[in-house]
């Protein structure tokens, strides 16, 4: 895979972590919770992969 196509890859899957989302709201359960972490991380990992030189 190139890195422009992990970039996509990573994206689409945090994308899927955020869908039905709402944001603001206060009584996240557990699973809720984990998918935003999740989200968290495939952001943290796109934007080192950008970071990174070739």
């Amino acid at each position: 895979m190139t890195k422009e196509e992990v970039i996509a890859f990573l994206t689409e899957q945090r994308d899927l972590r955020l869908f039905g989302y709402e944001q603001g709201k206060d009584d996240l359960s557990d699973f809720e919770k984990w998918q935003l972490a999740q989200a968290d991380m495939y952001l943290k990992v796109i934007e080192w992969i950008e970071s990174v030189k070739e």
